[in-house]
């Protein structure tokens, strides 16, 4: 691909300022490595927010037909320091699932990421969170 000039764009809100880069490429340009076609998110919860998350967890259902609803956890499992359920998802939808789940969570703490084969990278160096990031259990993987 040819480099390409990118000017740094500055935006003044009030008393702040803030800036961005476009991107360099286009999405549909870009080649997904075959280590990040398939992910998961866990969507965490305590006995407080249970009632948001059963909302949640029912919508998938209905507004997120492509994703796989895993089980909902009223209890740790794994490498997980909360309550959780998991949703399943593959590269195509990756970009829907996050964005509704960036519009439902309401802060609640959520790990996104990809299942490489390598679960320590994947829970580490390739995980995104929304909300708070939470301390895994990195012995249990």
């Amino acid at each position: 691909m040819p480099m390409a000039t990118v000017q740094t764009i500055c935006e003044v809100n009030e008393a702040r300022v803030n800036c961005f880069m476009p991107r360099l490429y286009e999405l549909s340009e870009y080649q997904m490595p075959p280590t990040l076609m398939n992910f998961h998110a866990h969507v965490y919860f305590t006995d407080k927010t249970i009632q948001h998350v059963e909302a949640i967890y029912n919508r998938v259902a209905t507004e997120l037909t492509m994703v796989k609803r895993g089980t909902f956890h009223t209890r740790k499992v794994g490498p997980h320091p909360e309550w959780m359920f998991t949703l399943s998802f593959d590269h195509a939808n990756f970009q829907t699932v996050t964005l509704w789940l960036m519009e439902h969570l309401n802060g609640l703490s959520t790990l996104v990421h990809p299942l490489s084969g390598d679960d320590l990278q994947d829970h580490t160096r390739h995980a995104l969170w929304f909300g708070q990031q939470l301390d895994l259990y990195l012995d249990k993987l």
